[in-house]
């Protein structure tokens, strides 16, 4: 049989583009005893179905009970009036259970010793966390007093500044001479 057949048989077989007879005629090729070594990995699939073809075939009627059973599948379980009324019905029970537990977790029998122990207790922190603070803000104090220093050492700045402007005098003043030494080369 002609390769190149084979080949385009083959590349319209795996687009999935080829008839039944010319699926017949690919599975007659790789039934040959003797079948080119490029072909040989496709053998096996090709014998399997032709097995495959020629077995059992269903009838009709489990056709039709597999799609009966799948459209049975597609129905919802639940009618879309039922389960929008479960929704309303869980969220209102939500809602009543929510506003049962506020009403027990607000306590109105709040008595004059509990106020006293939460306003000591929130004194005691609140000094606490004062005298860590300030203990914190020790050495930044610290700190406060190197920026003094900078300070002094910025003056220094302007004696730099001055030197500079000293060094574009001394400019003016060497510029003759470098004309002069100039005009007498």
């Amino acid at each position: 049989m002609n390769t190149q057949r084979i080949e385009i048989l083959l590349d319209k077989f795996f687009e999935g583009q080829t008839s039944l007879p010319e699926e017949e005629e690919l599975r007659v090729f790789f039934r040959q005893k003797e079948i080119p070594e490029k072909f040989l990995p496709l053998k096996d699939l090709f014998i399997y179905t032709g097995v495959e073809a020629t077995g059992t075939k269903l009838d009709v009627s489990f056709d039709n009970a597999l799609f009966r059973k799948i459209d049975e599948s597609n129905k919802p379980a639940i009618s879309t009036y039922r389960r929008i009324y479960i929704y309303i019905a869980s969220g209102v029970a939500a809602t009543v259970l929510l506003v049962i537990g506020l009403f027990n977790l607000v306590d109105t029998s709040i008595d004059q010793r509990d106020l006293e122990t939460a306003y000591n207790q929130t004194k005691s922190a609140l000094i606490f966390v004062s005298t860590k603070l300030n203990q914190g803000m020790e050495p930044a104090a610290k700190v406060g007093k190197l920026n003094e220093g900078l300070q002094e050492a910025e003056k220094f700045s302007a004696y730099e500044k001055g030197m500079k402007n000293l060094g574009k005098i001394s400019e003016i003043y060497n510029k003759p001479k470098e004309i002069l030494i100039n005009k007498n080369n």
